[in-house]
């Protein structure tokens, strides 16, 4: 039981992240209309004459902090140092057993499947969630997440939105308090199976609500859902973990199959997924990608369909990664390298310097320096060598960035914590005139009007 109580927020950390879409395929089918062609150019353009909302304020003062945050904890050496740990990713590969699916069906089949009766309790996952966060393993795990506790169960998500656990429901804000996603478990209408109640308003116009039951049998998950309009839930796809290092989901409608399967002789996870019908039902062909994790040589690779697309090696003893794609042909080339296949990144910890290597042509040079607290830059100039002088400086107690080209202060920003201002100093190259521009919360958020992103998780 205390391994799903160490394991229970962290969980519920990625439904967040995958919810939506994974729950839309139960219930769910797009049918609208296709819309009008927007006017080219208008996916650029930003309204700044609409007024500004609570919510945009909330997630623009987000913003300004983050950036706050970021300067006035920089430290050159200490971010040279985290970089650097890169090279010691290989590390975490010895991870391969022999049945790499037994501890996940032990836990399933065994742990979660006898705690199901307990979800008839109004507080099961409040209680398993103070009970996970008083052992100081459940702590570490909430830590290495980068998820900050804010409150007895709330909890910080990245700064994007917070989580509270309320009862045996997951519920997920924006930055002013409004109501995102919902998630709740109860127990199911037998003894091995749980309800869940999933609920969005991210799009304001078209709130989502699903409705689904999980089936826990012997070595498989039965999901059931409820078509558009209907009162009654029918199976919708099974999960199968029946066979040794396999786990099969099965479309019970479609009978289309999506398959991840650990092969640990070879170190690899193949992963097989059914393609959709073209435009006369027909199966497009299935897309294999074939993810290598290799203790032995230290490599990360990915193969899609028997193409390599990446492969990238670690050398923690000389420092070093190379990376083997060949889509880096042309980029290297563009950029004055060999236009081979590869980089290479080389640490060296005495300069605290990071070397970006195609061939034996230098493509570019960071040196990360305490003394200025600022990170400097060289280019490569093609047939002119490195091209110097251009360095990012950070000076934490004026709140001040500086970005300086050949030795010309090019954009200075300064940020004003009381007033919530940021100051922007920048040279036009062509006149080399200097403008100054003050922003205050309101500005910044019209300017992330245009961001994806910030628009996901506004809720007017």
């Amino acid at each position: 039981m205390k391994k799903i109580l160490s394991i229970v927020l962290i969980f519920a950390v990625c439904l967040s992240l995958i919810a939506t879409p994974v729950f839309a395929q139960i219930t769910y089918e797009n049918k609208q209309p296709a819309q009008p062609e927007e006017p080219a150019g208008a996916e650029d353009s930003v309204d700044f004459d609409m007024p500004v909302s609570e919510a945009e304020i909330a997630n623009a003062r987000m913003t300004f902090n983050l950036v706050a945050n970021y300067i006035a904890e920089f430290d050159a050496a200490q971010l040279y140092a985290d970089l650097s740990e890169i090279v010691n990713f290989s590390d975490s590969f010895d991870f391969w057993k022999d049945d790499m699916t037994a501890d996940l069906k032990n836990l399933i089949f065994g742990e979660l499947k006898a705690s199901l009766p307990t979800l008839d309790s109004s507080t099961f996952l409040e209680d398993a969630i103070r009970e996970s966060l008083s052992s100081e393993e459940g702590k570490s795990s909430l830590a290495s997440a980068g998820i900050k506790q804010i409150g007895d169960n709330a909890f910080d998500l990245m700064g994007f939105m917070t989580m509270t656990v309320e009862g045996n429901a997951y519920i997920y804000s924006d930055a002013t308090g409004k109501v995102i996603q919902k998630l709740s478990l109860a127990a199911g209408p037998d003894p091995d199976s749980v309800y869940i109640n999933f609920e969005t308003n991210a799009d304001p116009d078209q709130p989502l609500v699903i409705e689904a039951i999980a089936h826990i049998g012997d070595d498989k998950i039965t999901v059931s859902g409820k078509e558009d309009g209907a009162t009654e839930f029918e199976p919708q796809f099974e999960i199968d973990f029946s066979e040794k290092n396999l786990v099969s989901i099965i479309g019970l409608k479609d009978e289309k199959k999506m398959t991840v399967q650990f092969i640990p002789e070879n170190y690899q996870i193949s992963i097989t997924t059914p393609g959709p019908n073209d435009e006369i039902g027909e199966p497009v062909e299935e897309q294999v990608s074939v993810v290598e994790i290799n203790p032995e040589n230290k490599s990360f690779g990915l193969t899609v369909n028997g193409e390599e697309l990446l492969t990238v090696y670690f050398y923690p003893e000389e420092k070093e990664i190379t990376l083997v794609s060949p889509g880096l042909a042309d980029a290297t080339a563009g950029l004055g390298g060999s236009g081979g296949e590869s980089l290479t990144f080389k640490f060296d910890d005495e300069t605290m310097s990071l070397d970006v290597v195609s061939g034996e042509s230098p493509l570019a040079e960071l040196v990360f320096s305490q003394e200025n607290s600022a990170i400097d830059l060289s280019i490569s100039a093609g047939e002119m060598g490195m091209m110097s002088g251009i360095s990012l400086r950070v000076d934490a107690a004026a709140n001040n960035v500086v970005f300086v080209f050949m030795g010309m202060e090019m954009f200075n920003l300064t940020l004003d914590t009381e007033a919530e201002t940021i100051s922007i100093a920048s040279v036009d190259m062509e006149t080399q005139s200097k403008t100054t521009e003050v922003l205050t919360l309101e500005d910044l958020a019209k300017m992330l009007r245009n961001q994806v992103g910030v628009e996901a998780g506004i809720v007017e």
